[in-house]
C-alpha cells in the first residue's frame, strides 16, 4: 500500500506540472506578464521561455528522482522525512493546480472579500 501511495504523489507532482508547462506553452506570448515568480520572471526576460520550460522540467524530474532514490535507499526509520517532504511537495503541486484552473476574477474577488 505505501508503494501504491508514493507513485500515486509522483504522479501527481508530474501531472501537475505537466499542465503546468502546457499552459506555459499556451500562453508563451504574455506569460511574463502574468509571470508571478520573479524568479520565473526574471529567467523567461533573460534567457526565453524555451529556457525556462526546460528548467521547469529538469528541476520535476530532479525532484521526482531524488524521491524515488531516498524511497529505496533509505532505512525504514528515516524514511519519515521522505513521507514528508513528498507529501509536502504534493500538496504545493495541488495548491499551483487549484491556482492555474482558477480564473484571476475569482481570487480578485476573494482578494476584496478578505479585504486584501
Amino acid at each position: 500500500m505505501k508503494c501504491v501511495m508514493f507513485y500515486l504523489q509522483l504522479l501527481i507532482i508530474i501531472m501537475v506540472s505537466m499542465i503546468d508547462i502546457f499552459y506555459t506553452l499556451l500562453t508563451r506570448e504574455s506569460i511574463l506578464t502574468m509571470e508571478q515568480n520573479p524568479i520565473a520572471r526574471w529567467v523567461i526576460q533573460n534567457h526565453g521561455v524555451d529556457k525556462f520550460i526546460s528548467i521547469k522540467t529538469a528541476t520535476t524530474c530532479l525532484v521526482v528522482l531524488t524521491l524515488q532514490w531516498f524511497y529505496y535507499n533509505t532505512k525504514e526509520r528515516n524514511k519519515k522525512a521522505m513521507w514528508v517532504i513528498l507529501t509536502s511537495v504534493t500538496i504545493f503541486q495541488l495548491g499551483l493546480l487549484i491556482w492555474l484552473i482558477t480564473p484571476p476574477a475569482t481570487w480578485y474577488n476573494m482578494r476584496i472579500f478578505l479585504g486584501l
